[in-house]
């Protein structure tokens, strides 16, 4: 999604991060990482898990595909043990996404399903 596109829908640029968009609002920040769709279509690509149940949406007359919370938190997780200068904020994306749904941790969100998850991807 080019830069000048993000700016125009009201989002920030983040430092150090091309492809993240910062929008603030009411009090709260939303940060929006786009996955390059290129690394993302093969079997082994690095964001393949976060796409294996994506759903389609519009978003700004755009088509996107938007991960399940599930997979989101996967890829976050793998992130964070990637990448030992963003773990903290991976990790603390997590946090939140939790939170936010709390329904969920107990069942699709807990870390025997999560690791479910991941054991099937590998199959």
């Amino acid at each position: 999604m080019p830069p000048e596109l993000m700016v125009a829908a009201g989002f920030a640029r983040v430092p150090r991060a091309p492809y993240v968009g910062r929008y603030d609002t009411d009090g709260r920040t939303v940060d929006l990482e786009i996955a390059a769709v290129a690394s993302s279509t093969e079997p082994a690509g690095p964001f393949s898990v976060a796409f294996q149940h994506a759903e389609t949406a519009v978003v700004e007359g755009i088509e996107v595909a938007l991960p399940c919370i599930e997979d989101f938190v996967i890829l976050k997780l793998l992130a964070a043990a990637a990448d030992r200068r963003r773990r903290a904020r991976d990790l603390a994306d997590v946090q939140a996404t939790l939170e936010a749904s709390a329904r969920r941790a107990g069942t699709r969100l807990s870390v025997p399903a999560l690791r479910a998850r991941l054991t099937v991807r590998r199959a």
